[in-house]
């Protein structure tokens, strides 16, 4: 299943692709190898894109006192840090370019906050990422935990978007956001929640628990 951010770039891609292999037409008339290792490389750079963009079905659990991860990747960062006077349990999610990079709710509740900030593109994994680089902030509010989601852009990354609405109720698991070409989501948890990841941990998004509250 292909994702609706996906179809633009697909087809530019796909359009990119013809042309490549008219190249590789040419190439293929005056040697053999070079033009089919052209038409390869062309193959594969189109497969990369999209693959890139795929969708595929979360099975979401339905206990009520998880918090879900929101991103597929890698746990880079699990620490307590200080955010608006407050004291949160934060969890970093490194999303590699082959990684499904469709954002996903990580609980169900009302969306209290949607703050979008500009800033620079270094790389995802660092973490001065968190604080500045181009990002989007929301955060989520049910009657039990209030969380924050951080769709953080990287060095490839350069385009975040966000579907999540302020006032309007979510469900966990349901998709709140896309970031394209490698980038990073961080979860803010309040400090009395039992963390079930570890760091280097693969983690799915709408799958995975990161917590119990």
């Amino acid at each position: 299943m292909i994702h609706k951010e996906g179809y633009k770039s697909i087809f530019i891609a796909t359009l990119v692709l013809f042309f490549w292999y008219g190249i590789a037409y040419f190439l293929y008339q005056w040697h053999f190898i070079l033009g089919l290792g052209w038409g390869i490389l062309g193959t594969a750079l189109w497969a990369f894109v999209v693959q890139f963009f795929r969708n595929p079905k979360v099975d979401v659990p339905q206990q009520n006192n998880i918090i879900l991860a929101p991103a597929n990747g890698k746990v880079v960062v699990i620490e307590k840090i200080q955010h608006q006077n407050k004291e949160w349990i934060q969890v970093s999610i490194f999303m590699s370019p082959l990684d499904v990079h469709v954002n996903r709710s990580p609980v169900s509740g009302i969306v209290k906050k949607v703050e979008y900030y500009a800033g620079t593109h270094v790389p995802a994994w660092k973490p001065k990422a968190s604080l500045e680089n181009e990002r989007t902030y929301i955060e989520i509010q049910n009657e039990h935990v209030l969380i924050a989601v951080k769709q953080i852009a990287g060095a490839m990354a350069r385009r975040i978007v966000c579907y999540a609405k302020e006032n309007e109720t979510v469900q966990k698991g349901q998709e709140i956001g896309f970031i394209k070409f490698g980038s990073r989501v961080d979860v803010l948890m309040p400090v009395h929640v039992h963390v079930q990841v570890h760091i280097n941990d693969a983690v799915i998004g709408g799958e995975s628990v990161l917590a119990i509250y």
